[in-house]
């Protein structure tokens, strides 16, 4: 394996380890999130969401964009183009193109609901919060996330919903990451990680 494929590949294995060493993955399953809602008769008149804070999920899509964003080295798109012209074999490079596959079905699929959207998909959730409030506002995407998030129960719906996918997104990158390492580790590089 050419050094610069074992150089991207170890990059991706060490960007997910610092994903999941993130205050944001611990918020996860203590206490978990939720959404509480109080109600009086059938009036609305409380709305507590327990889960990451907003700083946690800032720190968290920081460097998650490096995985989805096609400009940079270790977005999945480009290490599975890496992987895709190593000289290895199949069985060792499928796993990951699975993993990648699995992934993709994941976000293409309606998210469980959405305010104002019969059936947004997974995707369609993690882009609009990312791009139309975290981080590379698009006008696009700010427009459907401002009328998604008008009322401060549907703003509170989003964000767990965004959580759940980002959830399911740290999943993926650590089933790839995993066999981005075996990859490393069966072409004999898997002692330079210090490289990266």
């Amino acid at each position: 394996m050419p050094e610069a494929g074992a150089d991207v590949l170890r990059l991706f294995v060490r960007k997910v380890e610092y994903l999941e060493s993130l205050s944001f993955v611990g918020a996860l399953s203590d206490p978990g999130s939720k959404l509480t809602m109080d109600f009086t008769g059938s009036s609305l008149t409380g709305l507590r969401f327990a889960g990451p804070s907003r700083e946690q999920i800032d720190a968290f899509v920081l460097t998650m964009r490096l995985f989805m964003q096609n400009n940079d080295r270790i977005s999945i798109a480009n290490v599975a183009k890496t992987i895709e012209a190593l000289e290895l074999p199949a069985e060792l490079k499928q796993p990951f193109f699975e993993c990648r596959s699995i992934l993709n079905e994941y976000l293409d699929s309606p998210c469980s609901a959405a305010p104002d959207n019969p059936e947004p998909t997974n995707r369609q959730v993690l882009e609009t919060v990312m791009y139309g409030e975290l981080c590379h506002i698009d006008a696009e995407a700010r427009q459907c996330y401002l009328a998604w998030t008008d009322s401060p129960f549907a703003a509170r719906f989003l964000e767990m919903q965004f959580v759940a996918v980002a959830k399911g997104m740290l999943s993926a990158l650590r089933a790839m990451a995993v066999r981005c390492q075996r990859i490393v580790d069966w072409s004999g590089h898997g002692d330079e990680s210090a490289r990266v």
